[in-house]
């Protein structure tokens, strides 16, 4: 006498905390059930049978709330260089007790550890889900397995990834390798492999800390990270630049333009009015109560990469986003950072271009002002 489950593919993987995760499950006894409860890190959830004696439960809304209690906020310190740094508000591990009680007070209980990442795979997306195993990078992937990066000199920079005893092949590349999408197995000489030994769970590999960048690193790179092909280039210019939490649980980065639109609207908080006097005494103005003012900026990048697009213009979904408020080269602090909120202004793909432009428009935190 036991629990059996008819769905329990949630099981095998790795899963993403915002997709659905469901499991269907019932008993081969013959007794009569009461209902069942399941239990997720303490919490528990009561199930009643359908007809046929079956139970569904769906993860997605219990753990997108478990694994998101600092509401997608990022507090990397982009230290040690060359290191991973653990990303534990990425990803989550619950441990899951299933009961089903029958009418005779008996019960059958069966208990399981599930992992989450805080990410999620769109539909066009399911092969690499299911493919991806216990090791792959928290970016966009394209269907050969390639990720591409581009780190910009004097800025924070990191890659994310999970896995347990990260190894990571590092070799160089050509402008033209980095742009060779169509080579199935392409090769590069490996300089090194780094074997890291961590702790299963999601990690950022710092690259450069603002002021310092990995010394390895140089105008094109490879990293062969599982079946994954990493190919990172280097760009040393100035702009603005942003950092975002993507879809898949990692952190993507993007230095726009040093050119960019600033627009300032101003709204009146009201007016009390003073014209209390005969005509022959009044001087009657109205005194300001103030006005609210909103800050936006219209950022550009110029000239991406069609292997890139994918990952810059994710910004336009994400739950947040921070702008870099530190100077070109300087050390990372804390404070470099505000949060600002993003949107669209023209996010399109023509399939022929090669280089694509992107702009987004990026709304400021509102200033304070002097009102009544």
């Amino acid at each position: 006498m036991a629990i059996t489950f008819t769905d329990h593919t949630i099981n095998e993987k790795v899963l993403n905390a915002y997709n659905n995760n469901v499991v269907r499950f019932g008993t081969d006894s013959e007794k009569t059930i009461v209902r069942a409860i399941v239990t997720v890190n303490g919490n528990a959830f009561e199930l009643t049978p359908s007809p046929d004696g079956q139970f569904y439960f769906n993860f997605k809304s219990i753990v997108s709330k478990l694994i998101n209690t600092v509401r997608f906020a990022d507090s990397c310190p982009y230290q040690p260089l060359a290191q991973l740094w653990a990303d534990s508000d990425a990803w989550i591990e619950l441990e899951v007790k299933y009961l089903i009680e029958f009418t005779d007070l008996t019960t059958e209980t069966e208990t399981f550890t599930y992992t989450f990442v805080k990410g999620l795979n769109q539909i066009a997306e399911k092969q690499l889900f299911e493919t991806r195993g216990e090791s792959f990078p928290l970016h966009v992937v394209d269907k050969q397995n390639n990720v591409y990066f581009t780190a910009f000199e004097g800025y924070p920079f990191s890659m994310s990834l999970f896995g347990e005893n990260i190894s990571l092949g590092i070799g160089l590349l050509t402008e033209t390798e980095f742009l060779a999408t169509n080579l199935p197995t392409p090769q590069f000489n490996t300089l090194e492999t780094i074997d890291f030994e961590n702790p299963k769970g999601a990690h950022r590999l710092i690259v450069s800390d603002g002021q310092q960048l990995w010394p390895l690193i140089t105008d094109f790179q490879a990293f062969q990270f599982e079946d994954f092909r990493l190919r990172l280039r280097l760009v040393d210019r100035c702009g603005v630049y942003l950092k975002w939490h993507n879809q898949y649980g990692g952190w993507d980065y993007w230095l726009f333009a040093k050119n960019f639109n600033q627009t300032i609207t101003d709204k009146a908080a009201g007016e009390i009015t003073t014209d209390f006097d005969n005509l022959a005494n009044t001087d009657a103005y109205a005194i300001s109560a103030g006005k609210t003012t909103d800050n936006k900026l219209t950022l550009y990048a110029n000239g991406l990469y069609a292997e890139e697009f994918d990952r810059v213009a994710g910004i336009v979904q994400s739950p947040k986003v921070y702008l870099y408020l530190g100077e070109k080269g300087q050390t990372h602090t804390t404070q470099n950072w505000v949060q600002v909120q993003v949107k669209g202004k023209s996010v399109s793909k023509p399939s022929m271009n090669r280089r694509i432009p992107l702009a987004i428009e990026v709304e400021l935190p509102q200033p304070y002002t002097l009102t009544l």
